[in-house]
C-alpha cells in the first residue's frame, strides 16, 4: 500500500508561481494567499480583504458574521462565479462557512 500523502496545493504552487512572468508572484507565501488585482495590476495579499470585525449589542449571535481570509476568498470565487452565470457548487466540512455564503 502506497502511505505517500501528496500535497496538492503544493504542487500546484509550484507549478503555478514559475507561469506568473509579466506580473511575479510575491516571494513570501503561496499562489494562494494572493488575489490578483488587475485594477492596480498586482498581487494583492486576502489579508487585505478582511475588513475588521465591530460588534453590535443588539445582533443575535446566529447573525454574526466575522470576515476571514478563507470566507473572503469564498466570497470572491462566488462574485466571480455569478457575475458570468456560472452555477457554483460549495462542498467542505462542516464549518467552512458554506451556509454563510
Amino acid at each position: 500500500a502506497d502511505d505517500k500523502v501528496v500535497n496538492y496545493r503544493k504542487n500546484f504552487n509550484m507549478f503555478m508561481k514559475p507561469l506568473a512572468t509579466a506580473i511575479k508572484f510575491p516571494d513570501a507565501g503561496d499562489c494562494f494567499d494572493y488575489r490578483f488585482e488587475p485594477k492596480l495590476k498586482e498581487w494583492v495579499h486576502w489579508d487585505q480583504w478582511v475588513f475588521q470585525y465591530n460588534p453590535v449589542a443588539e445582533r443575535m449571535f446566529q447573525n454574526i458574521v466575522i470576515s476571514n481570509v478563507e470566507l473572503e476568498r469564498m466570497k470572491h470565487i462566488l462574485h466571480l462565479h455569478t457575475t458570468q452565470k456560472k452555477p457554483v457548487l460549495y462542498v467542505g466540512v462542516a464549518g467552512t462557512g458554506k451556509t454563510t455564503i
